[in-house]
């Protein structure tokens, strides 16, 4: 309460007042210390908009200072975030502040149209929409003349920074205007408001002239797209941003690349063909997600140019093309082990498919599907960075579980396990046996857990003809102290005393009991 009093008089005439009328160019510590604290009490804001036309007059002048314009856009976006609904009439001078920016401060660009965005989510559709397509057009229009630079003079390396930075601007943007997932409203009020609208089936509807707008801005969308994966495909910062664009951009109340998802299947293939660049196995998850039944309020705006059989289609072909490249390219154990990148973010891929669309998964090619766990035995056998072994461990778990009545793929999952299992048991009983580092015992105690429970017959067998093996998995256990292991396996049904028998066993493997790094186990 009393805080609430010190922040009422900091916000009062009496003192800020005061503050925003001291003379330009003057006192500029004091001016940052109080945006500073603008954007720190943004939320508290929210709850007493009377102080709000002043905040806001403030932060607008600020922002035409450059020694002021960094924590002027700080506050200018936690403002925007925290209290949309009190800036809708705010939006014409905003929108006009940010066109007249100068282009010498484009790093601070990003931070204030995705406060633009932010403050348009809450505004009704017929006047949103014409001002999301000026700003859309605004951002193309900068990239662009960046992009046509650079194939006049060849020179990719003098623009790379200029590039991210406007590349940035277009995912903040794309950010701004997505619908709020439920962890970014400020109370379950805004929340429940949000979904009672988007439930009245509040769905963006286009004039003709907004229509032909958006069309153009698709094509110049694609364009730049296309351009930045010719010139940039080999870099892993743009890709990065290029991979968060795709994810904002399909997501958004305007998604400019859905009319060009055909396009785009092809574009990503080669692109992923020649670079070998784990960002696009990212985008191909994203854009699963996005054409599933997962994403509640998918935009109107998707079903351009686009029918469910067409986008399936051609998610398929870009799922067969990513594991046909990725396959090749991890064609050895070396090529498995040296990336971690590409082990992590495919099977990461993989498990979004068994997840979300088995259906597409299953009707893979036979060789395709041998091959893909080829690469997992592979990945579990050389693989120890636990970074990469964390999503092969999550997808072949994922895999397990489809052995299931209610799984489309239970039939293949039982086939492969019950073929690759006894494979599954020696790479992960080599890597107990101290084959791989310590860190990485949680993990294939996980593994071999999920295996016990679903096919414990299976798994009995497996354990007794391997471990049967003389100095299998180390030459420092024998014969009794394997079998006892083996029972204390299959008679262990609580994961957290599972987990410490094979602790105890691999410490026995590696002739660590009775050390200090036995101990730290």
């Amino acid at each position: 309460m009393k805080e609430n009093i010190y922040i009422s008089k900091l916000f009062s005439d009496e003192i800020f007042k005061k503050i925003s009328n001291l003379p330009k160019d003057h006192f500029d510590r004091v001016k940052i210390t109080m945006l500073n604290l603008i954007a720190s009490y943004a939320e508290w804001l929210k709850n007493h908009n009377s102080f709000i036309p002043n905040v806001m007059d403030f932060i607008i002048n600020s922002i035409s200072q450059p020694i002021l314009l960094l924590p002027a856009s700080k506050a200018f976006l936690e403002v925007c975030n925290h209290c949309k609904k009190s800036l809708v009439n705010y939006i014409d001078v905003l929108v006009n502040i940010y066109l007249q920016l100068p282009d010498s401060i484009q790093r601070e660009r990003s931070r204030i149209v995705q406060a633009l965005a932010e403050v348009l989510q809450t505004l009704p559709n017929e006047r949103s929409i014409p001002i999301m397509l000026l700003l859309q057009n605004n951002l193309q229009e900068k990239i662009k003349e960046t992009l046509i630079k650079i194939n006049n003079t060849g020179d990719q390396n003098s623009f790379k920074e200029l590039v991210e930075i406007q590349l940035n601007h277009m995912v903040a943007f794309a950010k701004g205007i997505i619908p709020p997932d439920e962890n970014s409203f400020i109370d379950l009020e805004e929340q429940v408001e949000y979904e009672s609208n988007v439930n009245k089936d509040n769905k963006i509807v286009l004039n003709q002239e907004q229509l032909q707008q958006f069309e153009i801005l698709s094509n110049g969308c694609y364009e730049i797209i296309e351009m930045i994966l010719r010139l940039y495909s080999n870099d892993y910062e743009i890709m990065s941003i290029v991979s968060q664009f795709f994810r904002f951009s399909f997501r958004s109340a305007l998604p400019f690349l859905s009319p060009k998802m055909e396009m785009l299947t092809l574009l990503l293939s080669s692109c992923y063909e020649v670079s070998k660049q784990s960002n696009i196995l990212t985008i191909v998850k994203d854009l699963l997600w996005v054409y599933s039944p997962y994403n509640k309020y998918p935009c109107s705006l998707l079903e351009i140019n686009n029918d469910p059989i067409k986008i399936d289609r051609n998610i398929v072909l870009l799922l067969t093309s990513a594991t046909q490249t990725t396959i090749q390219y991890l064609n050895s154990e070396i090529a498995v082990s040296q990336n971690r990148d590409i082990v992590h973010f495919f099977f990461s891929m993989l498990i979004e498919f068994i997840s979300i669309k088995p259906t597409i998964f299953k009707n893979l090619q036979p060789e395709l599907l041998e091959k893909i766990f080829g690469l997992l035995l592979v990945a579990l056998k050389v693989q120890d960075d636990k970074f990469a072994l964390q999503h092969v461990k999550k997808f072949l778990i994922s895999f397990i579980l489809c052995d299931d009545e209610t799984s489309e793929l239970k039939e293949i999952s039982h086939q492969v396990i019950l073929i690759i299992g006894n494979n599954i048991i020696r790479e992960v009983l080599y890597g107990i046996g101290g084959g791989k580092p310590r860190s990485l015992i949680s993990i294939l105690s996980e593994i071999l857990f999920k295996m016990k429970v679903k096919y414990p017959n299976n798994v009995n067998e497996w354990l007794n003809v391997l471990l049967s093996q003389d100095g299998f998995p180390s030459k420092y256990v024998d014969n009794v102290v394997k079998q006892q292991f083996i029972k204390d396996v299959m008679g262990t049904r609580q994961y957290p005393k599972f987990k410490t028998v094979i602790t105890e066993f691999s410490i026995r493997c590696r002739n660590l009991q009775g050390t200090s790094f036995g101990s730290a186990f």
